[in-house]
């Protein structure tokens, strides 16, 4: 049996830890060829060992003491510098568990920059890079993947705007793949009951990515036209709250639009939202969008790079506005507020089927496949 490790040193629990550990999952259920081990770098998968060992994951400590708990996580500078203490202190024990255990593969997900420096080294390894989410190629990072693409074993994409992006910009342009985020085990695929709403909902983290300044700016203009109708409920917490809280109490909106912070069981407030809003200014693939199309949830979204424009497939899943266009935003919801329910249930058909790709057992046969090639 061939030996799969799985690298991705977290600071906060964000969309790719849950992507990571299902690969791992997906690749252990569906192939009896290999065998997927994360590496717990700094401690970061400590509290996941037993969720791990549930789905017969093995989970390997890089180092011999918990450090992840005293790393600052928040801020550009602060994050930076962990991201820089974690590859200082894992440099001399990752050389050693390559040279000791030899993996056939090793597969990066986050804080890349020191697996794929010795990437150049370890030639009985086969490195592959995942791209987690929406890359932004500042000069560092594209020097590094153009420097060291050769010696890698393959690229894997999330999807096809990600691939174009990256081939658009001279790198890896002979061995991308791309293959689906593991986000949904296909037995739990099924119908949800929906109640008569008029409420608006958003999910994400309060950042600027998730540009929910511009979609409370949106909700006064609809607000304007149809006074008192709608509600607005965001869920998630992040570094722009207060920033949100003034803006709302400006707009004197505080009865329309709520933030109710992170919920764990959403599927309440999905069954009670007459559709989904997405404002991110990029995102990739989109999970909320994957979360709303199983919970049979209208979808209203940007057309922000890139996973959005590839779930919605030209209105056929949902619907697009321009990105960061108040204007449009207005125009496309006017649309939807006509949609015919015959419309409306087609287009909820239409995403339900669109995401069975985002399941365990399609990404384990394609994670499968590429190792096999």
């Amino acid at each position: 049996m061939k030996v799969v490790y799985y690298w991705s040193p977290f600071l906060t629990k964000i969309a790719t830890i849950k992507s990571v550990y299902n690969s791992a999952i997906s690749l252990t259920k569906y192939s009896e060829k290999y065998k997927a081990i994360i590496i717990n770098v700094c401690g970061e998968w400590t509290e996941e060992k037993k969720i791990l060992e549930a789905n017969s994951i093995s989970c390997i400590d890089l180092v011999s003491f918990n450090y992840h708990k005293y790393l600052p996580k928040r801020g550009y500078f602060f994050s930076r510098f962990s991201l820089f203490v974690i590859a200082l202190i894992s440099f001399i024990p990752l050389i050693i568990l390559l040279l000791k255990k030899k993996p056939n593969f090793f597969i990066i997900h986050l804080n890349s920059i020191l697996p794929i420096f010795f990437s150049n080294f370890f030639f009985k390894t086969k490195f592959i890079l995942r791209i987690s989410g929406y890359p932004k190629l500042h000069f560092l990072r594209k020097f590094l993947w153009t420097s060291f693409s050769k010696k890698l074993f393959k690229i894997i994409s999330p999807t096809f705007g990600t691939k174009e992006i990256l081939i658009r910009n001279k790198i890896f342009r002979q061995h991308i793949e791309v293959i689906r985020d593991p986000v949904l085990v296909l037995k739990n695929i099924k119908s949800f009951k929906k109640s008569e709403s008029k409420q608006l909902l958003a999910i994400g983290r309060l950042t600027k990515q998730k540009n929910f300044h511009f979609l409370i700016k949106c909700f006064y203009q609809l607000n304007l036209l149809y006074p008192n109708e709608y509600k607005l409920v965001i869920l998630g917490e992040g570094e722009d709250k207060k920033k949100l809280e003034n803006l709302i109490s400006i707009l004197k909106l505080e009865k329309q639009v709520k933030l109710l912070g992170y919920k764990k069981n959403i599927e309440d407030y999905f069954s009670n939202s007459c559709c989904f809003v997405l404002s991110s200014l990029w995102e990739d693939p989109g999970f909320v969008l994957i979360e709303s199309s199983i919970y049979e949830t209208v979808i209203i979204s940007s057309n922000c790079e890139s996973g959005p424009k590839e779930l919605i497939e030209d209105n056929n899943n949902g619907l697009l506005y321009e990105n960061n266009n108040v204007d449009d935003f207005v125009r496309v919801f006017n649309k939807f507020r006509i949609l015919s329910e015959e419309k409306k249930k087609l287009m909820k058909i239409n995403a339900k089927k669109s995401v069975r790709k985002y399941t365990l057992f399609f990404h384990g046969k394609a994670l499968e496949a590429l190792l096999n090639n």
